[in-house]
C-alpha cells in the first residue's frame, strides 16, 4: 500500500520551542512517499517492471532512485563517519568501538569482516540457493530452516556470540528485525540486494511526483472504478453458499447506524491487511481453522516516517544528493531525494528538486517509540527527537536547521485504522504453517479468496501484491469455471498467457494445493 502526500498536511514529530510555527503557504509542493517509494529493478520485480513500463506506459514519469552516496553518514556510538570512509577503513580500524580492544562486547576477528559481512558470509549460502535453483525449488529448501528466527539460525546453528548477533542487527536491520523469520529475512534481502546481478550495480527508480502516479493511472486503466469510502463491516455466506453477502458502513464514524447496506456478490477477493481481516464480521462465513489462525497470528512490521520540509535543500552543502544515512539514534534512517541540485531533470517543474527530506524512516521496535510519542501536532509529547537526532548526525548547530524548517509530516503505518501495520513481517514457522492456508480459497464452497502482500513471499513490495493477485485471480478461475462467459476456449490458459506464470508456484502444486481447500479442516500443507 502506499499513500503520497503533500509535505505541509499533517502531524508529525520534532524537537523545538515550546511552541512550534508552522508555515501553510509554502514556496512549492514536496512530495513525500509514506508508503512506496523505490523500486529496484532485479529478478524478483518483473511483473512490476512490466507493468509499469510495458502495460501502463509509464517510463517517462520516472526518475533515477539514488539508493547510496558515498558521503552520506553513518552514525553509531556518538561517533559520525562518511559511508566512504568506513569503506576505506573498516577492515583496518574498528570505527565505531564495538570491538573488544575497545572494551566493546564484538570479538575483533568479526569487526575486521565488517558488519556486511551477515549478507555474504551468515546467511549467504541461503541467497545463493535463489542463483542455483528456480525459485520454487530454492523456496522449498529455505522452509527447511523457517522454525528458525534469524537470532536461532546464528547463536545455534552458526554458532554467532550473541553480541555479534545484536552488532549486526544494529548496523544491518531494525531494532528487534532479527527476532522475525529467517525464511522472511532471506526473501527480503533478495529485493534489496539481487544476488543474481553478481557485481552488478542495480537500477533503482521512483516517481516523478510520487509513486500516486503508479496507482493514479491503475485506476484510469480499468473499466469499473473503486467504489470509495464503504467500509467492509461483515461477510456472511448467502443462497447456500452461492454467494457471499458483504456488509459495508458508509458512516465513517465509530458505529455503525443507518448507512449501513448490503452487497452480494458470487466471489470476493479480499485485499485488506489481515489484522484489519480480524476487525471484520466472519461469524457467518466458513473458514478453515488455519485460516482463522493467520488472521489473528500473522505478524505486521510497525513502520513510521518522518518527513520535513525545509526552505533549501541543505544536505546538498555536504555533498549529499539521494541516498541515505543511518544511525543508533531513534530516528534510525534518514532518506535524501534523489532529484537534484540541479535542474537536469525535465519532468515536472513542481519535482525538479525536492526540499523534503525523510528524517525518520524506522520500523519494528524503534518505530514503535516515536509512534509512541504522535499525540497530534502541537504537543508536547511531538515536540521531541527529531531536529536533534538530524542535527547530532550531521554535525550542525540544531538552531541552523530551525531556521530552514517550514513544515512536517508524519506517518505511523500501525495507527492506520485501514492498514494496522506497514505490511508482513513474518515470524520463525509462519511460511510453513500458516502462509499456505491464506493462499486457499475459504467459505464452503470455496467464494472467498485473500490477496495482498502478505500472501505472497514479498511482504512489503508492489510486487507482492501483485503476485498476490495474479494466484487469487487463476484460484477463482480454475475454483469457479462457471463464471467464465465464454465456456468454449480455454481461460485459466488465457489468462496464463496474457500474464504469465509465477515463479513461487509450480502449475500441478498449484491445482493441488487450491483444491485441497475443498476438504474442510484440511491438513497442513507446504506449497511449492
Amino acid at each position: 500500500m502506499s499513500r503520497t502526500t503533500d509535505a505541509s498536511t499533517a502531524p508529525g514529530i520534532l524537537d523545538g520551542p515550546d511552541t512550534l510555527h508552522y508555515n501553510t503557504a509554502c514556496h512549492k509542493p514536496n512530495v513525500m512517499d509514506v508508503g512506496a517509494m523505490r523500486f529496484p529493478e532485479t529478478f524478483l520485480m518483473q511483473r512490476t517492471i512490466d507493468l509499469i513500463g510495458n502495460r501502463l506506459g509509464l517510463s517517462k514519469k520516472i526518475l533515477k532512485y539514488i539508493r547510496s552516496n558515498d558521503n552520506a553518514f553513518l552514525h553509531y556510538n556518538g561517533i559520525t563517519v562518511t559511508q566512504q570512509y568506513k569503506k576505506a577503513n573498516e577492515r583496518e580500524v574498528d570505527i565505531f568501538g564495538a570491538g573488544k580492544a575497545q572494551n566493546g562486547h564484538v570479538p575483533d576477528s568479526f569487526i575486521a569482516a565488517g558488519s556486511g559481512s551477515f549478507w555474504t558470509d551468515i546467511i549467504g549460502d541461503l541467497r545463493q540457493l535463489f542463483v542455483d535453483h528456480p525459485f520454487d525449488f530454492a523456496f522449498q529448501k529455505l522452509l527447511e530452516l523457517d522454525e528458525y528466527t534469524v537470532t536461532t539460525y546464528m547463536t545455534t546453528v552458526k554458532k554467532i556470540p550473541y553480541a555479534v548477533v545484536k552488532w549486526y542487527e544494529t548496523m544491518e536491520a531494525r531494532t528487534g528485525f532479527f527476532d522475525n523469520s529467517l525464511t522472511e529475512t532471506v526473501l527480503a534481502s533478495l529485493a534489496f540486494m539481487d544476488p543474481r546481478a553478481g557485481k552488478k550495480e542495480v537500477n533503482w527508480f521512483c516517481f516523478d511526483g510520487g509513486c500516486q502516479i503508479l496507482h493514479k493511472a491503475m485506476t484510469e486503466k480499468i473499466n469499473n472504478k473503486p467504489t470509495l469510502n464503504y467500509r467492509a463491516t461483515a461477510l456472511s455466506e448467502t443462497d447456500n453458499g452461492e454467494s457471499v453477502t458483504v456488509t459495508f458502513d458508509l458512516s465513517g464514524g465509530p458505529r455503525l447506524s443507518s448507512s449501513r447496506v448490503q452487497k452480494k456478490y458470487s466471489n470476493v477477493i479480499s485485499t485488506m491487511s489481515m489484522a484489519c481481516l480480524q476487525i471484520v464480521d466472519l461469524k457467518k462465513i466458513y473458514l478453515s481453522n488455519g485460516q482463522r489462525d493467520a488472521i489473528r497470528q500473522l505478524t505486521y512490521m510497525p513502520s513510521i516516517k518522518i518527513g520535513i520540509q525545509f526552505k533549501t535543500p541543505w544536505w546538498e552543502k555536504l555533498g549529499v544528493v539521494g541516498g541515505q544515512s543511518c544511525t543508533d539514534l531513534p530516528i534510525r534512517v534518514i532518506i535524501y531525494p534523489s532529484y537534484g541540485p540541479d535542474d537536469s531533470h525535465t519532468g515536472h517543474q513542481d519535482f525538479r528538486k525536492s526540499n523534503c527530506l525523510i528524517a525518520s524512516y524506522n520500523g519494528m521496535q524503534d518505530s514503535l517509540r516515536l509512534g509512541g510519542l504522535m499525540k497530534g501536532r502541537g504537543t508536547p509529547e511531538e515536540n521531541i527527537l527529531v531536529m536533534r537526532d538530524l542535527a547530532e548526525v550531521h554535525n550542525v548547530e540544531i538552531d541552523e536547521l530551525w531556521e530552514q524548517f517550514e513544515d512536517y509530516h508524519a506517518w505511523d503505518w500501525y495507527r492506520d485504522p485501514f492498514q494496522l501495520g506497514a505490511f508482513c513481517q513474518f515470524g520463525p514457522g509462519q511460511f510453513k504453517g500458516t502462509y499456505p492456508y491464506m493462499t486457499q480459497p475459504a467459505s464452503k464452497q470455496q467464494r472467498l479468496f485473500f490477496a495482498g502482500d502478505a500472501t505472497s513471499t514479498l511482504h512489503g513490495w508492489v510486487e507482492g501484491a501483485l503476485e498476490s493477485g495474479w494466484r487469487s485471480v487463476l484460484s477463482l478461475l480454475r475454483t469457479h469455471p462457471e463464471i467464465n462467459p465464454h465456456p468454449e476456449e480455454d481461460i485459466v490458459k488465457k489468462f496464463l498467457d496474457l500474464w504469465g506464470p509465477l515463479q513461487e508456484w509450480v502449475p500441478q502444486d498449484f491445482a493441488a494445493h487450491n483444491s485441497l481447500a475443498r476438504q474442510p479442516g484440511h491438513a497442513e500443507t507446504s506449497i511449492s
